[in-house]
């Protein structure tokens, strides 16, 4: 017999005994079987993905209990053989009765299979898992997009608050107005509609090959952290798909600051708003009749992540985040109050 410290190792234990004590009728018969039935086994692994929260704990459990549902059902079947040959009505009913039993087990162990699945493919950022329609994107798009999303812990929030599509575009467009061809933004996020488009992979290539020639000109070509001699924390990435992940990741903080209308994030939302404004400003003398908005600048004495953060306090907000994902210690030692701030709604959006 089991100890209680040894039930208590098998996760979801009171399953484990219910699968035990499984056919009673035929002690002899079944018990012989539950050591191979691998209902322990999944019991084993569900609670060891469950402490442990990790995908591949989740696939191994997703693993083991489609194992045991296979079992069952090949139980069941044997069950169901057992009772059309059965010689006598109590035999018969014994059998079908077993049969049922294997059949409830063998659903038992298949939702856990689809509960443990779809678990580790959320945790792998899946957009198919999240139901994230992206059709028409490239396979390296795909998988950069998910690989942002689980570098930026964005997972389980997109769960719970979905982004209507993921879409890709090229490098250069026709102006509408002008007929001009003119440059694409690496990505874009659109409120309301909720979901955002980035570059397509094989242009981040020329993009991120521009980067570092431009960044070849003195101290900026050494950049390894954020600061106002970037441009933005994406151009800081290291390859063509990481600066694609970068994006990917700075497009969704929008999508963390702006699909809440809660008070605690509109409370949230000032913060972020005098934040921006107690960083930048715009310098009065750089007014004139031909730039009536002037030329916007970093407040002396105060740190921002990059020159792109000085657009807008959205802009703010998401490099700020996209440095609290890729450089935490940076953000942490050069503002933390902006450290803290990004914490505070990635915690109100159950991102930690």
């Amino acid at each position: 017999m089991l100890s209680e410290e040894q039930l208590e190792e098998l996760g979801d234990f009171e399953d484990f005994l219910e699968f035990l004590a499984f056919d009673p009728d035929q002690p002899r018969d079944e018990r012989g079987r539950f050591a191979s039935s691998g209902s322990r086994e999944a019991a084993s692994a569900s609670g060891k993905a469950k402490r442990t929260g990790k995908g591949e704990h989740h696939d191994a459990a997703a693993a083991a209990h489609r194992k045991a549902e296979e079992f069952h059902a090949r139980e069941a079947d044997r069950r169901g053989a057992l009772a059309a040959k059965a010689r006598s009505k109590k035999d018969r009913e014994r059998h079908l009765a077993a049969r049922e039993k294997h059949l409830d087990a063998g659903s038992h162990h298949h939702e856990q299979a689809k509960v443990h699945e779809e678990h580790a493919g959320i945790l792998r950022g899946s957009l198919d898992t999240l139901k994230i329609p992206h059709e028409g994107i490239s396979p390296e798009t795909k998988a950069n997009a998910e690989k942002a999303i689980v570098k930026g812990g964005y997972a389980k929030f997109l769960k719970h608050a979905p982004i209507s599509e993921l879409a890709e575009h090229s490098g250069a467009e026709i102006d509408s107005f002008s007929g001009n061809l003119v440059q694409t933004a690496n990505g874009l996020y659109w409120r309301g509609g909720e979901g955002l488009s980035i570059l397509k992979s094989e242009d981040f290539e020329t993009r991120f090959a521009r980067s570092k020639g431009l960044l070849g000109k003195k101290k900026a070509a050494r950049a390894t952290e954020p600061g106002e001699h970037v441009w933005s924390i994406s151009s800081l990435a290291s390859s063509p798909e990481e600066m694609q992940q970068r994006t990917m990741v700075h497009e969704l903080g929008h999508h963390v600051h702006l699909s809440s209308s809660s008070p605690l994030q509109k409370k949230l939302d000032n913060e972020i708003k005098k934040g921006f404004r107690e960083r930048v400003h715009i310098d009065p003398s750089s007014i004139t009749d031909k730039d009536p908005d002037g030329r916007v600048e970093t407040v002396p004495g105060k740190w921002i992540p990059s020159r792109y953060s000085r657009k807008n306090y959205k802009e703010w907000f998401t490099e700020c985040h996209a440095a609290y994902v890729y450089h935490p210690e940076t953000l942490k030692a050069r503002d933390p109050q902006a450290f803290d701030l990004i914490r505070r709604v990635r915690k109100h959006r159950g991102m930690e």
